[in-house]
């Protein structure tokens, strides 16, 4: 399945640019374009999209202000496309899968749609580099390494990240995005942005309104995968 791509940048020629190179790269499709943050965010609203590939610094809104518009609802991968370094910490403080300097060139731009590629389809970049059988966590309280089997999921919290175990709760200052590139991808899928659950922590799925599915796993709390997700997580399902 090809993923949808919103490409958002209010320089002509910087959109023409991105569309051009994405036109060669099979898993993706160009599902729109964006002069601007105003026209993003009403872009966004009311359609379905994969990725953005968002500028930031752009008259009226600017990308930071359209992600903070949506809140919740972000339910996407964002690839940040800018002429200006300075905004790099806050990027990926909004767990962006990579940031690119323009000019860039098609290589690069292939480096970040690979790192798009695998979030949206549940796995590392990393995938197939040997791993321990613990996750190494510095917590708020010290260091904690619980074994894969008891991690039942991870929650995006703010500037932190909540790994719940089946016997507790570790609060981690990390970003979603970065400790779910240390994930084993067997085992670990995301189901929305905020949200990472071990499959086999799972016990029931669901089907809700809009393509969204509710999940019950192993310690009695339920997740909501977002349609973006659900796809990749009924194929892994069915492959396990």
């Amino acid at each position: 399945m090809r993923r949808r791509v919103l490409v958002v940048d209010d320089e002509r020629w910087a959109r023409s640019k991105l569309v051009r190179l994405l036109a060669d790269d099979p898993r993706f499709e160009l599902a729109g374009e964006a002069d601007g943050g105003a026209a993003a965010l009403a872009w966004l609203e009311r359609s379905d999209v994969d990725l953005v590939v968002l500028d930031i610094e752009m008259p009226g809104m600017d990308g930071f202000e359209v992600l903070r518009a949506l809140g919740d609802s972000r339910d996407f991968v964002t690839v940040f496309a800018t002429a200006h370094e300075d905004h790099a910490l806050a990027a990926f403080a909004v767990d962006a899968a990579d940031y690119l300097l323009k000019p860039y060139d098609r290589a690069r731009l292939a480096r970040a749609l690979d790192k798009a590629w695998a979030l949206l389809q549940g796995a590392s970049v990393v995938a197939g580099a040997r791993r321990s059988p613990r996750l190494v966590l510095r917590t708020t309280e010290g260091w904690v390494q619980p074994p894969w089997n008891d991690i039942v999921r991870l929650s995006a919290d703010d500037k932190h990240v909540l790994v719940r175990t089946r016997a507790c709760t570790h609060r981690v200052r990390d970003s979603l995005a970065a400790l779910a590139g240390r994930l084993d991808p067997e085992r670990f899928v995301r189901v929305h942005r905020t949200e990472v659950v071990n499959l086999d922590a799972l016990v029931r799925l669901e089907p809700l309104g809009h393509g969204d599915a509710l999940l019950t796993l192993v310690d009695g709390s339920t997740v909501v995968a977002s349609r973006t997700y659900r796809r990749e997580l009924v194929r892994r399902m069915r492959g396990r």
